[in-house]
């Protein structure tokens, strides 16, 4: 796997106009809000600072999506927490969401309006035959997707939504302390955005993002996702079993649907769970898998103690640019 760098190409989901982002992202999921400040050099982007504080588990509601937070207070008190600890004053920044929390789906994109009111009807239609959510209380945005293939001329998009309730109160928080959340994107986007440039030449390449009590499979072309699938992972002999059914279907979707060969696997997650996902890769791709943590190494930068994977995914949020 090549060295991780700016990648080349971008699509945000929640986003807003097409400029870089800044180098601050913060992190909020189920327990925890993290900080990462990132700065360019010769390399690519260098983790300079890593904070977190710890929340209360039930502090969002429980279900696929959250919501906003049960005490508003609370999450007031860790946002201001965060921001006072940090080493410089922060104006902008992304934030990065659990994938549970902000889904991602795909639709056909004929017929749909290039801009304007009707434009989000569509999609909203579209998105209500696709996701078993009340449509009406998402925020919803769309971009463009590649075809499956290369002759493919159906015109794709790619969906992301997430709980409008949660976004506006997060948003809510931060704003009255200063900061604007421009870019919103979750765990695995994030992470494509970082291998960018590693999967950019593959015609089609499957990476798995391994977290705690799930996973994420993704299929790209060229780098841009194609396939996104986040599922639970209970624990348990009965969801291996799952875990390599679903990947026999992935294997099938890549040589049937894109009628491609795999050029990559890519394993991102924990180094406990990494064992048992490369044979379960392994067979089921008859393929190498890649490690991104050996791969990797070290987190470039001057933080320690900061996972890969975890890195990976704040490095990818600061080095998209807005679509």
């Amino acid at each position: 796997m090549r060295s991780i760098k700016l990648p080349s190409w971008t699509e945000s989901l929640l986003g807003l106009a097409p400029v870089g982002v800044p180098p601050h992202v913060f992190a909020l999921e189920r327990g925890r809000l993290s900080y990462a400040r990132f700065h360019p050099d010769a390399r690519g982007l260098e983790l300079r600072e890593h904070l977190a504080v710890e929340l209360d588990p039930g502090l969002f509601p429980d279900g696929p999506l959250a919501g906003a937070p049960r005490d508003r207070e609370r999450l007031a008190e860790a946002v201001g927490t965060l921001l006072e600890a940090t080493s410089t004053t922060v104006r902008e920044a992304s934030l990065v969401l659990p994938d549970e929390w902000l889904r991602v789906a795909f639709a056909d994109a004929t017929d749909v309006p290039a801009r304007g009111a009707q434009r989000d009807e569509v999609i909203r239609f579209k998105l209500r035959r696709l996701a078993p959510f009340r449509v009406e209380e998402l925020r919803v945005s769309a971009a463009a997707a590649p075809g499956l293939t290369a002759a493919d001329g159906e015109p794709r998009m790619i969906l992301g939504f997430a709980s409008e309730a949660l976004l506006a109160e997060v948003e809510d928080l931060f704003v009255e302390r200063g900061v604007r959340l421009g870019q919103v994107s979750n765990h695995s986007l994030s992470l494509l955005s970082a291998l960018a440039t590693a999967l950019g030449s593959t015609e089609a390449a499957v990476v798995v993002h391994a977290t705690t009590g799930s996973y994420c499979l993704m299929v790209t072309r060229r780098g841009r996702p194609v396939l996104h699938r986040h599922k639970p992972e209970a624990g348990g002999g009965g969801t291996l079993d799952l875990v390599a059914r679903d990947l026999r279907l992935t294997e099938r979707f890549v040589a049937q649907r894109m009628a491609a060969r795999l050029d990559e696997v890519v394993f991102v997650g924990p180094e406990a769970a990494e064992a048992a996902w490369e044979r379960a890769l392994g067979e089921a791709f008859e393929a190498p898998v890649r490690s991104l943590r050996r791969e990797w190494g070290e987190v470039p930068g001057t933080v320690v103690g900061v996972t890969v994977d975890e890195a990976a995914v704040l490095l990818g949020a600061a080095s998209r640019r807005i679509a």
